[in-house]
């Protein structure tokens, strides 16, 4: 089959009436933008727009541009799944294989319910003061477990970015949707692997490395989830300040590998609770045997409480992690102190709009914090306080996410600690006119560290999930370069990674929300490649490409979990085009143009949540910019800021602990440079700190985990360098 081109299908969705065989979609209308032209999230083998039927409901309307073997099969069969059984907490998605009319020919479509909510891990953390309610989500959270096994039906990537809390059928109330069924398992696909292992913070180790697709996949993401929110329930906000990442519920990837040596699972294991150190135990068990030993969580977690393990068990998990707390079994689990004026909320596993559903008895209540079912399958009601409910309402109007958009927001929680500030882009005067440049007496200090093995300049250099700092691509003397060195800084020392799959310089990148590195465009023989490197598995993959081939590009990863591409050469000199990648959904959508249209700049997530491109050249004139823009992911908007003091390109920059944003080193008329300046985004203006040691451009700049910023390679007075060097602030660690 020759399938259609995304012009083709931009055409038939502005006739709907024609295209659509779908009677609700028929009468509907894309969301478009100020052009009245529809706006497509363009993916590796498909376009999705927003769609609105004629009674209001949204949709996602999937249109695939190319052949993927037997994804069309899969999407068919788990709609088909989905349809029959009727599950609550998913979303209405169907497969419709005569679909869309292009040039008289039918092509399928994937018409998928639009959900905005609140993702698991933040709605966690915004409650972690109501335990009662984490633990009413705890007990929602068992049932929903034996709904899906009654179903025959496994996730397979069961993990906080894929479960949202979204609103109920009443004001106040709030019910658990699931997303994402690409790698979902079901017994017409029980011979057809997804190709996907899930998360790795929530999925069991063998899974990872043996592609396991099986009924069983979902048995320890469920338990683990389990474990978590009744851990937190007890351990609170302390627990979840100590381990929580941004990207995890309590537990990492190397906790559910290494169990023995995780710091992690010795204090939830000596939590004096008897469901924390129960499911504890167990998550352990299912860790230490296969998948399909790993006990089912409807097995461990029932109405009456949560199955006591044995003495043979406590003896098996104290040989893995060592001893834990004396649980006194008489004694009912550590109460939760009950909220002064219950209110209901939905359950997520029965439908909410059934309103005759018999009920559960109410959490929160004066005689027992502890659940007591009146009727089995039934509706679950828990009862929290009408101000807790009104927060996280208000949070979920000011941060909803699709459910198609759903990413992680770690970098939104600094922005939200700040709302005493005045945020700049709401002043009305134009911000560069306020720019007030001082020099600061005492400051951070530079440090010369273990050179990199390979001298290269325009590389990328990344700081990744697991600390180390990645280096890159470039170029040197014997031409553009696919290598990729690894930086430990706690043994400050250099190692080989992986070689990217396609050598290049003039190069950007990023870590995602997915803890892969995406290293974006530059020169190379595949302008617009895009790949991705997994540090778990030392495995460099092929993404989307960007659709505007560009090189001397930047990129940040925005508060909203998308990678943008920022600027850069394309065919025509500079650009202004800003990209935006969808991890999740792996497509790419184009956002609004930055102001100045350049090339060699830099670009950084400041602490506000706003990217800001900061210098660069325009080809037209060979003019060097000291320009600054930010970007706010939420408006969609750009605004001027204060400019750099120094004009610049083939600059770095890097966000310090201290909340500035640091632009070093790079270019100007006929000098490479060293100077370091400091924004702050607080007070819209710029300070001049010390001066990086070497004089360079063409460099890379990185935030380490240990706070400091690492200025690694690039161009200087005497060639290619493999100089590190290292920004120390009074707060971080000067090895």
């Amino acid at each position: 089959m020759a399938w259609p081109l995304s012009q083709d299908y931009n055409e038939a969705i502005q006739s709907p009436e024609s295209s659509f065989t779908d009677p609700e979609l028929r009468g509907g209308q894309a969301v478009t933008n100020a052009l009245g032209m529809p706006m497509p999230r363009s993916g590796n083998f498909a376009d999705v727009y927003e769609f609105v039927s004629a009674s209001g409901a949204k949709w996602a309307i999937k249109c695939f541009t190319r052949e993927v073997p037997g994804l069309q099969e899969r999407y068919s069969e788990i709609s088909k799944h989905l349809l029959k059984v009727k599950l609550p907490f998913t979303v209405d998605f169907k497969y419709l294989e005569t679909g869309i009319r292009i040039r008289g020919q039918l092509y399928p479509i994937l018409k998928m319910q639009w959900v905005e909510g609140f993702l698991l891990n933040e709605f966690v953390r915004t409650n972690l003061n109501a335990p009662a309610l984490v633990e009413g989500l705890g007990q929602i959270w068992a049932r929903m477990a034996k709904r899906l096994s009654d179903a025959n039906i496994a996730h397979a990537d069961l993990q906080h970015g894929n479960v949202l809390l979204v609103p109920g059928s009443k004001a106040t109330s709030l019910a658990l949707k699931l997303i994402d069924y690409d790698g979902m398992w079901l017994p017409a696909l029980a011979n057809k692997k997804s190709g996907e292992v899930g998360h790795p913070a929530y999925q069991h180790p063998s899974r990872l490395q043996q592609g396991t697709y099986s009924a069983a996949v979902d048995r320890l993401p469920l338990l683990a989830i389990a474990c978590a929110l009744r851990c937190l329930t007890i351990g609170g906000k302390s627990l979840w300040d100590r381990y929580d990442n941004g990207d995890n519920l309590l537990f990492r990837e190397i906790d559910l590998r290494k169990p023995a040596d995780s710091k992690l699972f010795k204090e939830l294991w000596n939590i004096n609770d008897a469901a924390a150190h129960d499911l504890t135990g167990q998550l352990v068990l299912g860790l230490t045997g296969s998948i399909a030993e790993t006990p089912p969580l409807q097995d461990v977690m029932n109405g009456d409480g949560t199955l006591a393990l044995t003495n043979e068990q406590e003896r098996k998990i104290t040989e893995v992690i060592g001893p834990g707390a004396a649980i006194n079994r008489p004694m009912v689990s550590t109460p939760i102190a009950p909220p002064a004026k219950p209110v209901p909320v939905a359950s997520p596993i029965a439908p909410a709009t059934n309103a005759a559903s018999p009920e559960w008895g109410m959490l929160g209540s004066q005689n027992s914090t502890r659940m007591r079912p009146k009727r089995d399958n039934q509706l679950l009601k828990i009862g929290i306080t009408a101000t807790v409910v009104l927060f996280a309402l208000i949070l979920l109007a000011g941060g909803s996410v699709g459910a198609w958009l759903a990413f992680n927001r770690a970098e939104t929680r600094k922005a939200e600690a700040r709302t005493e500030k005045k945020p700049i882009f709401e002043r009305k005067s134009d911000l560069r006119k306020e720019e007030n440049v001082t020099k600061e007496k005492k400051g951070p200090t530079w440090k010369s560290l273990a050179n990199m093995p390979t001298a290269r300049s325009e590389l990328a250099a990344v700081t990744g999930s697991d600390g180390r700092i990645y280096a890159i691509g470039g170029a040197n003397a014997s031409g553009r370069l696919d290598t990729v060195e690894v930086y430990d800084p706690i043994a400050n020392t250099w190692a080989k990674a992986a070689p990217m799959p396609t050598a290049r310089y003039q190069l950007a990148a990023t870590i995602g929300p997915d803890n892969l590195i995406y290293a974006i465009g530059g020169q190379s023989s595949i302008p617009k490649i895009v790949e991705a490197y997994n540090p778990t598995t030392n495995k460099w993959t092929t993404v989307a490409p960007t659709p505007t081939a560009r090189n001397a590009l930047a990129a940040a990863t925005g508060p909203d979990g998308r990678i943008y591409a920022i600027g850069g050469s394309g065919p025509g000199g500079s650009v202004n085009t800003v990209e935006a990648y969808d991890t999740k959904l792996k497509f790419w959508t184009t956002v609004a143009s930055m102001p100045t249209a350049r090339t060699y700049l830099a670009a950084v997530t400041g602490p506000d949540g706003r990217i800001y491109a900061i210098g660069g050249f325009v080809e037209r004139d060979g003019k060097r910019l000291n320009v600054v823009e930010a970007y706010d992911t939420k408006t969609n908007s750009w605004t001027p800021v204060a400019s750099m003091p120094t004009a610049r390109n083939v600059l770095a920059a890097a966000t310090g602990p201290d909340g500035r944003i640091y632009a070093i080193g790079g270019h100007t008329e006929g000098a490479n440079l060293n100077p370091a300046e400091a924004y702050d985004p607080s007070t819209n203006t710029w300070t001049t700190v010390t001066s990086m040691p070497t004089v360079r451009g063409q460099l890379a700049a990185t935030t380490g985990r240990d706070g400091r910023i690492y200025a690694i390679g690039g161009g200087g007075n005497v060639g290619f360098l493999n100089i590190v060097e290292a920004l120390s602030f009074s707060t971080t660690s000067n090895k």
